[in-house]
């Protein structure tokens, strides 16, 4: 999630901007990068974006630059809920046929953003370097322990959280 929407910022930062972070986000080689540069400007100080939506998501984001492994285990649990509301509903529509809408559109509202980024992000990474995705669960969990916090200098390693560089295919 931090990654999702710290690139989709720095694209809004762009379009928004025509300053010299707008110039170096667009010289970027890749959306990890640009999160990553983006990541590092937040921590340097408060700036403001033009949509009130981007300041809402960058205040959602700030606890995941200060203690990331904390954040990421918050997020963790709040997906392992869902994912078990999820169960239970998907139990309430295969085997008790209920299928109206006041079961089912929290349950879209909620989980259909989650679960597109997941496997978006599992499809990459299985396509383009072989891992399977019970080995991407395990080098994220392993990863976990070792998150550091991203300052203005450094950019910690949250965004590197989900990546796979030099595995083992």
């Amino acid at each position: 999630m931090p990654r999702g929407e710290l690139t989709r910022l720095a694209h809004a930062y762009i379009r928004e901007n025509n300053d010299a972070l707008a110039a170096e986000l667009r010289e970027c080689p890749d959306n990890l990068s640009r999160a990553r540069r983006f990541q590092q400007r937040l921590c340097a100080g408060e700036f403001a974006m033009a949509k009130a939506t981007d300041d809402l998501a960058i205040t959602r984001l700030r606890p995941f630059l200060t203690d990331p492994a904390a954040e990421i285990r918050k997020t963790t649990a709040i997906l392992t809920r869902e994912f078990a509301r999820f169960y239970r509903k998907r139990n309430a529509i295969v085997h008790g046929g209920r299928t109206h809408a006041d079961h089912l559109h929290p349950l879209a509202e909620t989980m259909s953003p989650l679960i597109g980024a997941g496997i978006d992000r599992i499809v990459h990474v299985g396509l383009r370097y072989g891992v399977r995705p019970i080995a991407l669960a395990a080098m994220a969990a392993a990863n976990l322990d070792y998150l550091r916090p991203a300052t203005a200098a450094d950019p910690g390693n949250l965004l590197d959280l989900l990546e796979v560089r030099n595995h083992p295919s």
